[in-house]
């Protein structure tokens, strides 16, 4: 009988002693602790997963079957831009294909309703241009030491409302207005809560040329088959759902963890921990504040939040917005006064029917509710008329800040969060014995898949580092 990765079979069959001391336990089963656990897996190095949710993948969640022609959409993570290097190797690995999200007849990609009228992404980037020129320049002021750094700083200080104010002119005004509402719907914050460093730093001309890609199937097919291969011969033995983390303690060479499980409280030893949860979770464990962590790292524990994105996915029993006579939508339609950015997540799938996912941020994704699919059809109709009758009544709201395991949906920096914070967790604690992933640990990829598959690979093989030293 051959089962790989244990021991003995009174470590299968028998009671769980709860002595993990040569095993990692990796805090949290979204797609950062999956790559972590699949990376720490291919090392041969022995873990437990434990999630708090009943299923893996955190905010990677893929909305599936949802029409007559099987259409999909998501719920949290989705794109994958040509920068993306961690996640299109991870893909590549595990024979995962990635399609390139199609254009309309025209090439456009995101339209902006302004003014009662839509703007079209021609128009829009002539507009765009001078103040894209300027925004990179005064990007390029802000990479490097000295002087440089000491503008950046000083940026961070400053809220991306104030920032681009300072920037409006007679001629500009729209152009201005268009990056604050792309600015919301992408960090998920009111522009007065952003930092402008955070907005220029995100800036990157040559990544927003070229054409994103979506997983074929839906993000999901990503950490499903990442579950499929960490979870190991038995369910529920390497991968335990439904379990959370209370407390935490050092014990000389060992941390005792207390965890809530199913069936009850457990106390467990480890030598070596992940935190794969973001910051509003983390701050749920106790014990945290009394481990010796770098005050900088407690710091950012405490401090940092998550956006209040919300997800909307509404379906139609036909494509009305590709019909003539009318506006046509070939990709995001920014700037709706209620659901904000309207998106058309079906197109280049066959069929008749299609589907719209709405993104909100700020205080509009905060407060997204049971009436939400009213307030976005009211938008729809503003635009076309048809849109009532072409909906099939079926909506999926995700709420993301409503979610008590997780609390909000993606890190977004306050003014003067960024300087302070950022690269926090880049290091190892209790030399090399705590680490921590998520897409709130990158200093470049925060609020994407990005983030969260390169901090976990960064997580395992800085433990597998580790453990070579000690045997050494």
């Amino acid at each position: 009988m051959s089962l790989t990765g244990c021991g003995t079979l009174d470590r299968l069959f028998g009671p769980d002693p709860g002595l993990y001391d040569n095993e990692v336990l990796i805090i949290g089963g979204g797609l950062a602790g999956l790559t972590a656990g699949y990376e720490l897996k291919k090392r041969k190095i022995p873990f437990r997963i434990l999630e708090a949710s009943s299923r893996p993948g955190g905010r990677v969640q893929t909305l599936k079957f949802f029409d007559a022609d099987n259409h999909w959409a998501e719920l949290g993570g989705e794109y994958v831009d040509p920068r993306h290097l961690s996640v299109l190797d991870l893909c590549s690995e595990l024979n995962l294909p990635l399609d390139q999200v199609p254009l309309n007849a025209n090439g456009s990609a995101t339209s902006f309703w302004s003014r009662q009228q839509i703007v079209s992404q021609d128009v829009l980037s002539k507009e765009l241009s001078p103040v894209l020129s300027q925004l990179i320049r005064r990007r390029q002021d802000i990479t490097g030491e000295g002087d440089r750094k000491a503008e950046a700083s000083r940026l961070d200080q400053q809220s991306l409302k104030d920032f681009l104010e300072s920037l409006r002119t007679a001629s500009n005004g729209r152009a201005l207005d268009y990056l604050s509402q792309a600015a919301r719907v992408q960090f998920g914050v009111e522009t007065e809560q952003q930092s402008a460093l955070q907005f220029l730093s995100s800036l990157d001309p040559e990544a927003r040329a070229s054409r994103v890609r979506r997983i074929r199937g839906g993000s999901e097919s990503l950490t499903r088959t990442l579950y499929e291969r960490v979870k190991g011969v038995l369910p529920e033995f390497i991968v335990r759902f439904k379990t959370s983390l209370l407390s935490v303690k050092e014990r000389g060479p060992l941390f005792e963890c207390r965890i809530q499980t199913p069936r009850g409280t457990q106390t467990v030893w480890t030598r070596c921990l992940i935190f794969a949860l973001p910051p509003p979770a983390l701050r749920k464990i106790g014990g945290l504040k009394e481990l010796q962590l770098s005050e900088e790292r407690k710091s950012a524990i405490q401090g940092m939040k998550l956006a209040t994105h919300s997800k909307l996915v509404m379906g139609f029993n036909e494509k009305f917005w590709l019909g003539s006579g009318g506006p046509i939508l070939g990709g995001t339609l920014l700037g709706l006064p209620a659901s904000q950015s309207c998106d058309d997540v079906s197109r280049g799938l066959a069929g008749s029917s299609g589907l719209l996912s709405f993104t909100m941020g700020g205080e509009a994704g905060m407060r997204a509710g049971a009436d939400m699919a009213s307030k976005a059809l009211k938008d729809l109709q503003a635009v076309w008329k048809q849109a009532p009758s072409a909906w099939s009544k079926k909506e999926v709201l995700r709420n993301w800040s409503s979610q008590a395991e997780i609390g909000g949906s993606v890190l977004s920096y306050a003014p003067s969060e960024m300087s302070r914070w950022s690269g926090v967790f880049s290091e190892g604690d209790y030399s090399d014995r705590i680490f921590f992933a998520g897409e709130h640990t990158s200093t470049t990829f925060y609020g994407s898949m990005q983030g969260a598959v390169e901090s976990g690979r960064r997580a395992a093989a800085r433990v597998g580092a580790a453990l070579e030293k000690l045997l050494q």
